[in-house]
């Protein structure tokens, strides 16, 4: 798994730990911010709002992941 699919795993799961040592990690090792939104964050916020509108996910979810 790429350091990319794990922010993006991170973040769905509402892992805010996770997702910020990621995101520290990658800007360390030269990422642009730019790219990190781009390819995890909002493709992670469009599938938590996806799962929301078919109700997989919750109000707690869909906040977990935004947080």
């Amino acid at each position: 798994m790429t350091e990319t699919e794990k922010l993006y795993d991170s973040i769905l799961n509402g892992d805010h730990k996770a997702a910020a040592a990621l995101t520290r990690q990658a800007l360390d090792q030269g990422s642009q911010a730019a790219d990190l939104i781009a390819t995890s964050m909002i493709p992670a916020m469009e599938e938590a709002g996806r799962r929301f509108e078919c109700e997989g996910y919750f109000v707690r979810e869909l906040l977990l992941a935004a947080r």
